[in-house]
């Protein structure tokens, strides 16, 4: 049987073209029981000759069929050639264009795989020409050269065709004898390289088995000889095979100021672009880079590591960058698919569009065809849209990192390419990237790439092209000054995306609401999260912002991309639960709170704070939690110091070191505070913690109470060790002092239970108020229920706070003595403008009282009095109190009144109370179960405030006074009464600071005042009043002298 033509000459072809010689006869052996497809026919010899000595010039002939020819169809087409290469940068291709104007590698090679000078003769080569299964008409044969003579000697094309062979066989076939011809192209090539110490490696990519018209068009921006091999990158940096290192000036060869690595795919170990889709043959790079870019937007904008793809076919059909009928089908039939932007406009459009909304890739989704604009859905589900597009002068190496780093990826165009500028790094000895194969030796310190700045690149060939979809580039040019092209092109039209990001969504549509998070992933303290901003509800997280939270060592990141390194082994008390570590931990929170530091009466090792009581022949323990965040065990030469003070919102150092004296609520002046004791800290492995117990005793003469012998004090710890140095030292500030420093952590909770109190009201003790500065300081305090967890109004309906000063700052202020009476915080939320001189003290006394009535099975409340600078508004300090209470049995407020309205008589609540009566302002009046009226003619209502002596369970009723109309012997005479509108006043008692005023009987609406300035007889026109009971009031200034009814006819 014959063997099949055209199959021997497919795998001896495509075999041959790189050196992969097998015998035809055994490499068609599985196909002899086929028919023969093709008889190959031999043309005469064509005398087609290209030649150039030069590697800058490129030299071209082209054989154009006969008329007779080109009516015939071919099936394949081969040629007999001889080339000799002259320069190392030589190259040449045949190629074979047939009557539809398409182009088919037929034959090219490079000088780099052949001896220079030295004729080369070759037969029946054919690549892309080795089948056409189904016929097509020659045109023509188009031969390129550059550095090399090239004579093509026969051409052999196939011009029959015999039926018996399935063509979908034959296509089969040819694809897998391709595969194998394009295999021993990647093994010439990787076998290459590694013998140059070229460091990228070739396989078989989404560009490998497409034609080599459609990789001309997508690799455009080298030349030939630059982009030999491109088409099977595979990662690694990508250099021209062709030009020797010592013939090529570096243009990036250093980073400094700014980090030598920074990728926006592997940032917090997360690739924050979206996966690299493939273009489908189309020149739609320019809108798949823009679609690339907007996508990385998103993703960083929320800081989820969530993909949504926009639509690219949005942006190349409505963003005017596209040629002119390129969306027509019928227009697009005519140019065979051959559609484009126009390059010199698109990008600038393409930006400009960008900030328009943008639906999903769902919703209109790029299937290789384009479509009008008009068939994007008018109403889609989701749209997104950025605020800015902003664009670079120029390629500046370090702008271009500045911008990556601070801004994000980039849309970048080489010249007929675009794609996503997605980072940078600096070729370092040793294994260049994971994907590289094992078999390869590392990078030495001495080769010629060490040192210089590499480019990272999101393409859009599909994932399997490169490393995952990227390619990484070194800009390249010849040194040789007669040869200046350069390598690597230049880079241009930088874009990148900036400002606020709208996402919208269709009236109707159901989706997942995107919530601003922040993520600790490595655990050292530090969190990322999104452009959007940090989460505004979650105050505990800190201001700085994780710099790589990939890596516990690693934490916030300045401009330069440089992560601040942190300790291998760093212990650390907490200052709040939320608290792990983090140096500075500047956050709108008390940081006199520590979860780690804890009081016991005994040394019972439970981890819940008690208040120390020093009863006789009795001690206190106070335990300390200590973590280390570090990597690495701690060394056991560490040391914790504990210090104590009496409890002040406004403490400070010195006070906690006995440098200074206070004044107590006994009356004496005492040292402030002291040491308690220092115990060396064992080794804690990293990631863990240990708790350490220090006893404290204190002198009986320093304890406040001598009945309970409970005390608020406040406690310090502060670790020391040689090799975790304070980030703050200077102590002036104390809260930032304590919030800077993560070896330094403050307790001031004091906890009163409620039922054991006894104190007729939840006295919170003495609040010592001291500037312990050298100037007049403005001290405000703010008395806060919340404490983020409760919710405040709850809280409020069920506690009620009051203060008082003590009276004896007051009179050294020389201002009004105030009563005796607590002032509740409800009318006065803060308390503010307390001035004190240097040195100076201020007690000031706290009550709280539970409301009977509101009373819920909430037990515990925690109540904070923070000191705040009056001039900066910044937090100096504070106290916590926290209140725990149990249900007890109900009460009510009641009043009678008795002896013909003369006396009001409180109902007794069945155990030891206080009686107290106000006004309706809450200036108390008078104390006892009893009030005479007499004297009270003038109040409407009086307020009765009970409040149990057990618990300071209070409860509150305003009892209405009876109102007479007229008053015996009244100072003013009012007619005629009632009245249709006109009213004289007579005044029996006129005054100069009289005031008379009308008001509502019904309401206590004020519809009149009038100043009586000494007259005896006034008018008053209650023409524009309603029909109605009016009471008329008589004021000296503002003491009521009388009141009298008026009846409005």
């Amino acid at each position: 049987m014959k063997q099949p033509l055209i199959l021997s000459l497919v795998i001896t072809l495509l075999s041959g073209i790189y050196g992969y010689h097998l015998n035809a006869q055994e490499s068609i052996n599985p196909l002899v029981l086929c028919a023969e497809t093709v008889t190959l026919k031999a043309s005469p010899t064509r005398d087609l000759r290209s030649g150039s000595t030069s590697p800058k010039e490129i030299e071209g002939a082209e054989f154009s069929f006969s008329s007779e020819e080109q009516t015939h169809p071919i099936y394949a087409l081969a040629v007999d050639l001889s080339v000799t290469f002259t320069s190392k940068e030589g190259y040449f291709s045949i190629l074979f264009e047939d009557q539809a104007g398409k182009q088919y590698l037929v034959y090219r090679d490079i000088a780099i795989f052949n001896q220079l000078n030295k004729p080369i003769s070759l037969s029946n080569k054919a690549f892309e020409t080795a089948l056409f299964a189904f016929g097509v008409h020659p045109k023509k044969l188009m031969l390129r050269t550059s550095g090399c003579v090239v004579n093509l000697d026969k051409v052999h094309t196939a011009t029959s065709h015999n039926n018996n062979t399935s063509k979908i066989y034959q296509l089969r076939r040819f694809y897998t004898l391709k595969q194998d011809a394009i295999q021993s192209q990647i093994d010439r090539i990787n076998a290459y390289n590694k013998e140059h110490n070229i460091l990228w490696v070739a396989k078989q990519t989404s560009l490998s088995l497409r034609s080599y018209a459609e990789n001309r068009q997508n690799l455009s921006f080298l030349n030939e000889v630059d982009a030999y091999g491109l088409e099977h990158y595979g990662g690694g940096i990508y250099t021209p095979m062709a030009t020797p290192f010592d013939e090529m000036e570096f243009l990036d060869t250093t980073t400094y100021p700014y980090v030598d690595y920074f990728d926006w795919s592997d940032r917090h170990g997360i690739n924050w672009n979206t996966s690299c889709r493939r273009q489908q043959g189309t020149e739609s790079c320019w809108a798949q880079a823009a679609a690339s870019a907007m996508e990385s937007y998103i993703k960083r904008y929320y800081g989820e590591n969530v993909d949504r793809q926009v639509s690219v076919l949005q942006i190349i059909a409505c963003s005017g960058a596209l040629e002119e009928g390129c969306t027509d089908p019928t227009e697009l039939q005519k140019r065979k698919d051959k559609c484009g932007p126009i390059w010199s406009t698109a990008m600038p459009l393409v930006a400009e569009y960008l900030k328009q909304p943008i639906v999903t890739e769902d919703e209109f989704p790029f299937d290789k065809k384009y479509q009008p604009c008009e068939n994007k859905s008018e109403n889609p589900d989701v749209t997104y849209q950025v605020e800015d597009v902003l664009q670079l002068a120029r390629f500046d190496a370090k702008e271009v990192m500045h911008t990556l780093i601070n801004q994000g990826p980039l849309i970048a165009s080489i010249p007929g390419h675009e794609m996503l500028l997605s980072g940078y790094g600096v070729i370092k000895p040793g294994l260049l990237l994971n994907y590289w194969p094992t078999d390869t030796d590392p990078i030495p310190a001495d080769h010629p790439l060490c040192g210089k700045v590499y480019w990272s690149f999101k393409n859009s060939f599909g994932d399997n092209f490169g490393n995952g979809g990227y390619s990484y580039f070194v800009r390249v040019k010849h040194r040789n000054a007669s040869d200046p092209r350069i390598c690597v092109p230049s880079i241009n039209d930088l874009y990148y995306l900036s400002g606020k990001l709208t996402e919208s969504h269709r009236p109707g549509h159901i989706y997942k609401h995107s919530m601003i998070e922040a993520y600790d992933e490595d655990g050292d303290g530090y969190y990322r999260w999104g452009l959007v901003g940090r989460p505004f509800y979650d105050i505990f997280i800190p201001k700085e912002q994780d710099g790589n939270d990939s890596n516990p060592l690693l934490g916030p990141m300045n401009e330069y991309g440089f992560c601040e390194t942190l300790r291998m082994t760093d212990l650390y008390i907490r200052d709040v639960k939320q608290d792990k570590g983090v140096e500075p931990y500047f956050i709108d929170a008390p940081q006199w709170e520590s979860p780690d530091i804890w009081v016991r009466q005994n040394n019972d090792k439970v981890e819940e704070h008690q208040n120390p009581n020093f009863s006789e022949g009795n001690r206190c323990y106070v335990y300390l939690r200590i973590h280390n965040k570090g990597v690495q065990p701690s060394i056991s030469r560490a040391m914790v110091r504990l210090y104590w003070s009496y409890s002040s919102p406004t403490q400070w150092w010195d006070s906690f070191h006995g440098k200074e004296k206070t004044t107590i609520s006994n009356g004496k002046k005492v040292v402030s505070g002291g040491k308690v004791g220092s115990v060396a800290i064992p080794s804690i492995p990293a990631g863990g913690s240990t708790i350490i117990e220090i006893p404290w005793t204190l002198p009986a003469e320093l304890i406040l109470d001598q009945t309970s012998k409970e005390m608020h004090a406040c406690l310090l710890a502060e670790i020391t060790e040689i090799q975790d140095p304070y980030y703050l030292v200077d102590h002036r500030d104390f809260r930032k002092y304590v919030q800077a420093n993560n070896n330094v952590a403050q307790k001031n909770v004091h906890i009163i239970n409620v039922s054991d109190n006894g104190l007729g009201g939840i006295d919170l003790n003495d609040i010592i108020v001291i500037n312990h500065g050298d100037k007049i300081k403005d001290i405000n305090l703010h008395i806060n229920y919340d404490d983020g967890i409760q919710k405040y109004q709850t809280i409020k309906d069920q506690l009620e706070l009051s203060y008082r000063y003590d009276q004896s700052y007051r009179t050294k202020k020389g201002l009004p003595s105030l009563p005796t009476e607590f002032i509740r915080v409800d009318s006065v939320a803060h308390i503010d403008g307390i001035r004190l001189a240097p040195k100076e003290q201020l007690n000031l006394q706290l009550k709280a009282n539970f409301l009977v009535q509101k009373q819920t099975d909430q037990k515990e409340f925690t109540v904070r009095v923070q000191a705040l600078d009056a001039k900066t508004g910044d937090c100096i300090g504070g106290n916590t109190y926290i209140l725990r209470k149990d249900i007890r049995p109900m009460f009510s407020a009641e009043a009678t009144i008795v002896d013909g309205d003369s006396k009001l008589i409180a109902h007794d609540i069945g155990e030891p109370a206080k009686y107290i009566w106000s006004t309706s302002d809450g200036k108390e009046i008078a104390t006892g179960k009893e009030l005479e009226l007499s004297s009270r003619s003038s109040l409407k209502d009086i307020t009765l405030s009970v409040e149990a002596t057990k618990d300071g369970f209070l409860d509150r009723k305003i009892v209405s006074l009876p109102q007479k109309t007229t008053i015996e012997a009244s100072p003013m005479k009012l007619y005629p009464n009632p009245t249709d509108g006109i009213l004289s006043i007579e005044l029996t008692d006129a005054r100069q600071d009289g005031v008379i005023k009308i008001t509502s009987a019904e309401s206590g609406k004020t519809y009149y005042t009038i100043s009586t300035q000494g007259e005896k007889i006034l008018t008053a026109d209650l023409t524009g009043l309603p029909s109605g009971e009016y009471l008329l009031h008589y004021y000296d200034g503002t003491a009521l002298i009388a009141t009298q009814k008026i009846h409005r006819l």
